[in-house]
């Protein structure tokens, strides 16, 4: 499977069948987050496996109740620690540091996907309740729980934006592009079809006035 693939098949999955996930997998999913890219490789994230069916009770309830979380194999709690990197860049730290534990989900999510494993991104929840169930120091802040296994629905295929849509050029809005290559091909399938039957249709009706 291409990473192109990976990509465009992975999909949220909130139903999971009863089946182990094996370390080695669950080692691997974790190397990938480690992987990710971060504000001055700071690296200001902690990984956290829950596999303990009551916790994993009290953690879905605690977010918004979401109980069909405790389907999911385990759950992978990515854990943010502001304060290490607040100290290199003041008060943007707190973004940053977000932003670095998202792309860290990121690779997990794509790296189980490789693996023939399911995940859904869960970001609503109380803060200071799965911090009270995961005994985090008040340094660290629960920022992403990740559900894993072995999915037990048919993902649904949404639709995306078509690339020409969502993308300018050197400003919000531009979208005239000098490289016609730019876009993917097939995107402008239609346009040449219409372009060559109009051509067509000219190129005949010169023909006719020849004849005549």
């Amino acid at each position: 499977m291409t990473i192109e693939n990976i990509i465009k098949e992975r999909r949220s999955i909130r139903k999971y069948i009863d089946k182990k996930v094996t370390f080695d997998k669950i080692g691997k999913i974790i190397e990938a987050g480690i992987y990710a890219p971060s504000s001055g490789n700071i690296q200001n994230w902690s990984f956290i496996i829950v596999r303990d069916t009551q916790k994993k009770e009290e953690i879905a309830a605690a977010s918004l109740k979401q109980y069909w979380m405790t389907t999911a194999y385990a759950y992978i709690i990515i854990c943010n620690n502001t304060q290490k990197i607040e100290k290199l860049y003041g008060n943007h730290g707190k973004i940053y540091s977000t932003q670095n534990c998202a792309l860290a989900a990121e690779n997990m999510m794509l790296m189980a996907e490789s693996l023939g494993l399911s995940t859904c991104f869960v970001g609503a929840f109380d803060h200071n309740a799965i911090s009270r169930i995961l005994k985090l120091p008040s340094t660290i802040i629960p920022e992403i729980i990740l559900t894993l296994g072995y999915g037990d629905e048919k993902p649904i295929k949404t639709s995306r934006d078509p690339i020409e849509k969502v993308t300018f050029f050197e400003e919000y809005g531009k979208k005239m592009v000098d490289d016609f290559s730019f876009w993917p091909l097939q995107k402008f399938e239609k346009d040449i079809k219409d372009l060559r039957e109009k051509h067509s249709k000219k190129v005949s009706e010169f023909y006719k006035k020849i004849k005549k």
